[in-house]
């Protein structure tokens, strides 16, 4: 029953933060002026004003919704008037507690600018607005976290630059630019750590009092000279080398899109001179390409890597990495192989299956025109997988009927509409099968034949996911035997295997030939390439 809410004292509650790029959300002073006028309209008591600057993402933050929520709990408040329930809450366990004391009638009316909620209201119609609230907040942090991602992965800066450089924006666009006032101080203080000569306390005296070295100016901080901490952070940082650490894998690195400072190699000697508090980027874990998915072919366990260095007599450091069985079961396997010398193997085995951007046309095409074939066989068999779906559900439609008018006792009912729910189950289940299967096996060849195309090429230039995908493209089970890499290749990428490389060298002899005669070799590479004999490649 709606009471009235001249007899209700209400809490007017008013939050606003920076999460909230909604622009139909008003600042806190707009909402208090529009709730006062609602206020006023209504004839509604207000007893009390609370506000809050903050993110009602995590429950138990906010100092004044726990203030309304103990005053409606002792009974100095009976309702909460706000803009929107997404003022109150936007976490399941806030909006829950709403609502449990909504319907025990402690929160008598929650009163917005649009609407009124109360305990005898449908709950649903609460919980839906109240989950809206929340789901904002989720779909807020995948976007700002998926946008973080991208820009990372394209080499952008997702925050402040770091010395040496400035956030500058061009035609709409932000852009990461060297300083041209400190970029070269910058520089001349890694040349000072690299002639190791000087230590970073001293270089952080140089860079200040005999360079008058400060930092860039921003609202709250910077202006002045760097810190020790800031200097040590700033030789430790693998973007001076125009790396960004991939935000997801540790180890891997993409290409910056602004200029590097420094080189590669001279960021790993500044490594080895900071020692202990460097950040060498070869002692990532992830930094070996091929660890974590190749097995030994004698005891199974995992291959491993290990990266070791040899200082030359110029001072320069080159670095090896060796693979090798872990060695966690009785094997024999104990011999290390060079990683130059697996790339080797890799190389030799995807010459075995690399596919030309031509070969990879033809066998897209070749690909639709046996779905096809299949789909329309498909559209038969799911025709009468339909029609059996329909008689069983007809069938336990009717025995429910029987029960009702008391045809069968219930616990014929039960036997009988178990075993008819059991076959309706496994009916839709293949139902489901025959509508994937076209697809995936589509997908699955398409996909595989798209990573092997150019694979060699992919191999050399990608990042760590890439050469995994194209191992993997060719066989699920990578071993390593008697130091050599073995993979035992799907069984449709056998008959590839067999001609691929014969079909590769016809091509590029094609090339050099007259037109007429060009087309006539062509048609014959893609007899050969695609014979229809049967349903695979």
């Amino acid at each position: 029953m709606k009471q009235d809410r001249n007899n209700l004292r209400y809490i007017l509650y008013a939050r606003k933060s920076s999460e909230d790029r909604d622009k139909q959300v008003q600042s806190i002073p707009d909402q208090l002026d529009v709730l006062r006028k609602l206020a006023m309209r209504l004839k509604i008591n207000v007893v009390k004003e609370l506000e809050d600057s903050k993110s009602a993402k995590t429950p138990f933050l906010r100092d004044g919704f726990t203030q309304m929520l103990k005053m409606l709990e002792l009974g100095e408040a009976d309702g909460i008037l706000c803009w929107h329930i997404n003022r109150l809450s936007r976490n399941p366990t806030e909006s829950g507690i709403l609502q449990q004391m909504l319907q025990d009638e402690k929160i008598k009316s929650i009163q917005a600018h649009d609407k009124e909620h109360l305990p005898d209201d449908n709950a649903v119609v609460f919980s839906v607005e109240a989950s809206i609230g929340n789901q904002y907040i989720l779909e807020l942090r995948k976007n700002v976290k998926r946008g973080i991602y991208h820009k990372l992965r394209n080499g952008e800066l997702s925050g402040v630059a770091p010395e040496g450089y400035l956030n500058v924006t061009k035609r709409s666009k932000k852009e990461v630019v060297k300083d041209p006032i400190r970029s070269n101080l910058v520089r001349d203080a890694f040349d000072l750590l690299l002639s190791g000569k000087y230590t970073v306390p001293e270089i952080r005296r140089i860079m200040n009092e005999d360079w008058g070295y400060t930092t860039v100016r921003r609202t709250k901080v910077g202006g002045g000279p760097i810190n020790r901490s800031s200097l040590y952070g700033m030789f430790r940082n693998i973007r001076y080398a125009g790396q960004i650490p991939d935000p997801e894998i540790p180890g891997v690195y993409a290409k910056a899109s602004f200029p590097a400072m420094i080189s590669l190699d001279e960021y790993d000697r500044v490594q080895d001179i900071l020692g202990k508090r460097g950040c060498p980027r070869l002692a990532s874990r992830r930094q070996f390409d091929l660890r974590g998915f190749i097995r030994c072919g004698e005891c199974g366990c995992m291959i491993t890597a290990e990266l070791k260095k040899k200082k030359l007599v110029n001072g320069e450091i080159n670095y090896h990495t060796y693979y090798h069985c872990t060695l966690k079961k009785p094997c024999s396997q104990r011999s290390s192989v060079r990683e130059a010398d697996l790339f080797a193997q890799v190389n030799e085995l995807l010459d075995c299956y690399e596919v030309t951007p031509k070969l990879y046309e033809w066998g897209i095409k070749a690909l639709n025109e046996m779905a096809k074939e299949e789909i329309s066989e498909r559209d038969e068999v799911q025709s009468m997988q339909f029609e059996s779906i329909a008689a069983v559900q007809k069938k336990l439609d009717n025995l429910l009927d029987m029960a009702e008018f008391g045809a069968i006792t219930p616990e014929v009912y039960q036997q009988r509409s178990t075993k008819l729910a059991k076959e309706l189950k496994e009916r839709q289940k293949e139902q489901s099968k025959t509508a994937d299967r076209v697809k995936n096996w589509y997908e699955i060849v398409g996909k595989t034949l798209e990573t092997l195309t150019n694979a060699n090429e992919k191999f050399v230039t990608g990042n760590v996911n890439d050469k995994v995908e194209i191992l993997l493209a060719i066989g699920q089970n990578p071993i390593l035997i008697d130091k050599k890499l073995v993979i035992t290749p799907n069984e449709w990428l056998i008959p590839i295997k067999n001609e691929v490389q014969a079909l590769r060298n016809e091509i590029e002899k094609v090339r050099t030939e007259p037109h007429k005669i060009q087309k006539a070799s062509e048609d014959a590479i893609l007899k050969s390439w695609y014979t229809r004999q049967d349903s695979n490649l």
